[in-house]
């Protein structure tokens, strides 16, 4: 596992498990989440929306969550168009 971002926003920490292929999320006051990547995380950012954005080189896409793992209401980009090498 690797430690991401934090998100001043929402108070909380994002963490990128590589084995479980998904994200972890702590907030200060202790609450745990977690939401299914469905791909190998390799990783992790907060944007300025306080999204949390999850590359994937194997399957060459970058994610787009909500702080809670929901999806955005528009697609995430893929492949070659930002700029992902194999």
């Amino acid at each position: 596992m690797a430690v991401g971002p934090s998100c001043e926003h929402f108070l909380c920490v994002y963490v990128a498990n590589r084995i479980v292929e998904c994200i972890h999320r702590l907030d200060v006051q202790g609450a745990f989440t977690q939401w299914p990547v469905n791909d190998v995380p390799e990783g992790i950012s907060v944007n300025a929306a306080h999204n949390v954005l999850v590359t994937c080189g194997k399957v060459r896409k970058i994610k787009e969550f909500g702080t809670h793992g929901d999806l955005p209401s528009f697609p995430f980009v893929q492949g070659n168009e930002v700029g992902i090498v194999e």
